[in-house]
């Protein structure tokens, strides 16, 4: 090979390599983006719990039901994108331990769409994911608007989320219960010795919290699942452009020994021609 093409071929590398930085940057971008937003909705959820504590230890005679018919409504978060490595194949794996026969599937992004066909799992309602924290509201909209018909449509139910979320730089999958909500953190909670002075209904404002409860676990594990992909795709960006580093280097070293070869065929040329 010429040292022309071997150039030629560096140059074609160096252009991945800036196209795949430009990836990481975005990647570290949405990875602080969630974690930032995050850590207000927890803190938001718990107030949520606070409150929803609050109103049953004064109205015991709200109770959050459970579905009569055994039927769970299971979100899993997964991405639209590739190369996140096995992120999406994992949380796959996961579904297939959990799912059971009367279960309802709901599929976050087409990548995980086609991972759980590898488990013979079916969706029984495919959406596309946000690349972005910036989409993931509108996204978010769709998702609760499908829920709410489906629990209008079947009576409550039990609704579980499979996210993955990333703890001290290990991942980790969640198959998390978020209705009816966990009476743990409800349980918790003090009470207050007076009653709450309330402007709706005990029980609309039991609904009430209910839905928000539902729209804050959708939430939080949408952002978890979009920093978990982030940090996977980082991950991946580093390890190619550390190989596409190394073909670099590699090339130049050959560029530099054919430039050489040449120069000194170019030399011997000469002195033949010369007849030295």
């Amino acid at each position: 090979m010429l040292a022309k093409e071997i150039e030629k071929k560096i140059l074609t590398y160096r252009s991945i390599l800036e196209i795949i930085n430009a990836m990481k940057a975005f990647a570290g971008v949405n990875y602080r983006k969630c974690e930032e937003r995050i850590h207000s909705l927890r803190t938001f959820e718990k107030s949520l719990y606070e409150g929803l504590g609050i109103l049953l230890s004064f109205f015991p005679e709200l109770k959050i039901l459970e579905s009569e018919k055994n039927t769970r409504l299971i979100i899993a978060f997964g991405s639209d994108q590739g190369l996140c490595g096995a992120y999406n194949y994992r949380i796959a794996e996961e579904l297939s331990y959990h799912i059971k026969e009367k279960d309802l599937l709901v599929i976050i992004g087409r990548k995980l769409q086609e991972s759980i066909i590898d488990f013979h799992l079916k969706a029984d309602l495919p959406l596309r994911a946000s690349v972005s924290v910036e989409g993931i509201r509108e996204s978010l909209e769709e998702i609760f608007e499908h829920i709410l018909k489906y629990l209008k449509k079947s009576g409550l139910m039990d609704i579980y989320l499979c996210f993955t979320t990333i703890t001290e730089k290990q991942s980790i999958i969640h198959f998390e219960r978020i209705l009816p909500p966990d009476l743990k953190k409800i349980q918790e909670i003090p009470t207050l010795s007076h009653p709450p002075l309330l402007y709706l209904k005990p029980q609309i404002l039991f609904n009430k919290f209910l839905e928000e409860i539902i729209f804050i676990g959708l939430y939080r594990a949408y952002l978890e699942a979009l920093r978990s992909e982030a940090y996977f795709r980082i991950k991946s960006m580093e390890t190619a452009s550390t190989n596409i580093e190394k073909k670099i280097t590699e090339l130049q070293i050959a560029k530099h020994y054919q430039r050489q070869e040449e120069i000194t065929s170019e030399i011997i040329e000469i002195l033949i021609g010369s007849k030295l």
